[in-house]
């Protein structure tokens, strides 16, 4: 129980400083503070991650990720916080999540139930580790961000290595280093329970006055509410939950970036204006996505073109509006790019695009095997890429596949078709009122979807690839249907066609809540679980550094550094006497070698 008190604090600590820097990034971005008023308070917390992380991560080419490099920033967020509370006058009914007076049980009933899911979700994240990609490099790539620097040609080490992701970097800042260690179990917990606190903000005036739904457009309100459920089953189901997976986050993001999204479609539906503090925060959040994991660049690239349309079509100074809108994307993909070239030569690895060929440059082809392995996993496993690329001869075991995928693959897309079909079907009328437009806005959130799973099915068509994109691609087909529905049927009819249609539309999560009920009973009651430990064999390069490499297997797990499943005889320093100065497989010029020898150096 001690540990999952320490780790509720520890959510609230998070929460004060991302917040804190949240608040403090819009206000400098926006020049006025009154901007932040009616931004809901969750994206405040999601600003201040992304930003925070972008901190960091520029931090990290200078220092390693420790308690004295996050400790500072995370206080300063914290102090932030504070001072902004101490500003603002509090309401008559006092804060809370909700905007708006609910009543005193209403307000307990909420805390109480917010609590209690934040102490199951802490408990649960405390169990082993359950994802292969964990031990095979995400604890090792977190062990490096925590005890150095960027470390230059890390690639050459172990290629996987080299992926970037930003969320690595995010783990490591919550490992505090080297006093607590067990960031993992933070990591993809906190951002669960923050991305219900944002489904359920944007849902708490619907909630107060369920009348409100009848007479707002279910764009407002369909969004968050059928998104809801999945969250549920990821807390249920992912095996990120307690892993250092990036896979979760970026479904997470995907949904946040996703109703942010969606919030300013109705906003240029109400009043033909695109807020510049969302689009900011939009901004931010997209290029964080795609630094999380290049999968999502499809998705938040053709959200970032859509809203830029919205902005030069209806703002007052569109290119002023425009450039302050591009900025944040610009500096979070240039950190992004530079670490990739740090790490590889390649700033988008395991693209070749940009391909650099410098000292500590991963070797050309290996990045171009690494990229033929990760697109020829996706289709056909355990397969050598050059027998799956370049014929169609996968198409049909990973159909397969797929299909076997029900809950998170064949179903959601059964319900984009029938409601797709449903919404045809219901005529959708144009008459000049406030309803108007959202027929054609409904149609428009299905495009980044869209483009998003063609990119997907080109590239890496593995379902967990896909993020939450079928997910979201019925609740956007959902949010069609009832936008018609709603013009054509009575108040009292409108009620039950959403009861119908939320219950039709998530029997395949009832299903396997039923079939897995014991799941919610899988907890941890004696507080954090050990990473798995291997054994492993020290072995030398040619050079003298030594190495070490798993006994069996391909997984180092959490294992002192240097460590690779996949030993190369030509490794070395690019300084004898220096880990932080990086890795290359180049090989040395002859009075290199001989002033090497000279000197004895070999790194222990």
């Amino acid at each position: 129980m001690n540990y999952v008190i320490l780790t509720l604090l520890f959510y609230a600590f998070l929460t004060a400083a991302y917040f804190g820097w949240g608040k403090a990034f819009i206000i400098a971005a926006t020049r006025n503070e009154s901007r932040t008023e009616n931004v809901p308070l969750s994206f405040l917390v999601w600003t201040g991650w992304a930003f925070t992380l972008l901190l960091f991560q520029f931090v990290h080419f200078f220092l390693p990720i420790n308690i004295y490099s996050v400790g500072p920033i995370l206080f300063i967020g914290a102090a932030f916080s504070l001072a902004f509370l101490l500003r603002t006058r509090p309401a008559r009914c006092g804060l809370s999540l909700f905007t708006g007076c609910p009543s005193r049980y209403a307000v307990t009933g909420i805390v109480f139930g917010l609590l209690l899911a934040a102490s199951w979700l802490a408990a649960r994240a405390m169990l082993p580790i359950d994802n292969y990609d964990s031990g095979l490099y995400h604890l090792n790539a977190i062990r490096w961000t925590n005890e150095y620097p960027l470390v230059p040609g890390l690639g050459n080490l172990h290629g996987r290595l080299a992926f970037n992701s930003s969320f690595f970097t995010y783990v490591a800042a919550l490992n505090l280093h080297p006093l607590f260690g067990n960031g993992r179990s933070v990591a993809n917990s906190f951002l669960i329970l923050l991305t219900v606190a944002t489904l359920l903000e944007l849902l708490s005036r619907f909630l107060r006055r369920p009348s409100l739904v009848l007479q707002s457009p279910p764009i407002q309100w369909a969004t968050p509410l059928f998104c809801l459920p999945y969250i549920a089953y990821w807390a249920l189901s992912s095996n990120g939950v307690s892993a250092p997976s990036p896979d979760l986050t970026s479904s997470l993001l995907q949904v946040t970036i996703f109703v942010v999204f969606v919030r300013l479609l109705a906003r240029i539906m109400e009043d033909r204006t695109v807020p510049f503090s969302d689009s900011l925060i939009l901004s931010l959040l997209a290029a964080t996505a795609i630094t999380v994991k290049l999968s999502n660049v499809a998705f938040c690239g053709t959200i970032m073109v859509l809203v830029m349309f919205g902005i030069l079509s209806t703002a007052r100074r569109p290119l002023n509006h425009a450039v302050r809108f591009v900025l944040p994307l610009v500096v979070v993909l240039m950190v992004f790019c530079v670490r990739g070239i740090v790490l590889s030569g390649a700033p988008l690895y395991p693209s070749t695009i940009g391909y650099i060929n410098a000292e500590w440059s991963v070797p050309l082809k290996h990045v171009t095997n690494e990229r033929n392995w990760v697109y020829s996993w996706a289709r056909q496993p355990k397969i050598h890429w050059e027998q799956v690329l370049g014929s169609w001869a996968w198409f049909e075991p990973w159909f397969q596949s797929v299909v076997g995928r029900t809950i998170d693959v064949v179903f959601p897309l059964a319900v984009f078709l029938v409601c797709s079909a449903l919404a045809l079907a219901v005529p959708c009328r144009l008459e000049r009122n406030r309803f108007s437009r959202q027929c054609l806005l409904s149609g428009i959130i299905l495009t980044p979807i869209l483009v998003a799973l063609v990119f997907w099915f080109l590239t890496a068509p593995a379902p967990r690839f896909a993020n939450a994109s079928f997910m979201l691609l019925a609740v956007s087909a959902i949010v069609s249907l009832l936008s018609n529905i709603q013009l054509n049927v009575s108040r009292r009819g409108m009620f039950t066609v959403i009861c119908i249609i939320f219950v039709v539309a998530n029997l395949n999560l009832l299903y396997w809540a039923f079939s897995h009920r014991w799941t919610v009973t899988h907890v941890s009651v004696d507080g954090w679980h050990k990473v798995n430990r291997v054994p492993l064999n020290e072995k030398v390069t040619s050079s003298g550094l030594r190495v070490y490499v798993p006994v069996s297997g391909d997984q180092c797990w959490d294992a002192p550094l240097p460590c690779t499943p996949y030993f190369h005889k030509g490794l070395r320093l690019r300084d004898p006497d220096n880990v932080a100065s990086g890795f290359t497989v180049r090989p040395l010029e002859n009075n290199e070698k001989i002033a090497e020898q000279e000197s004895g150096h070999v790194y222990k």
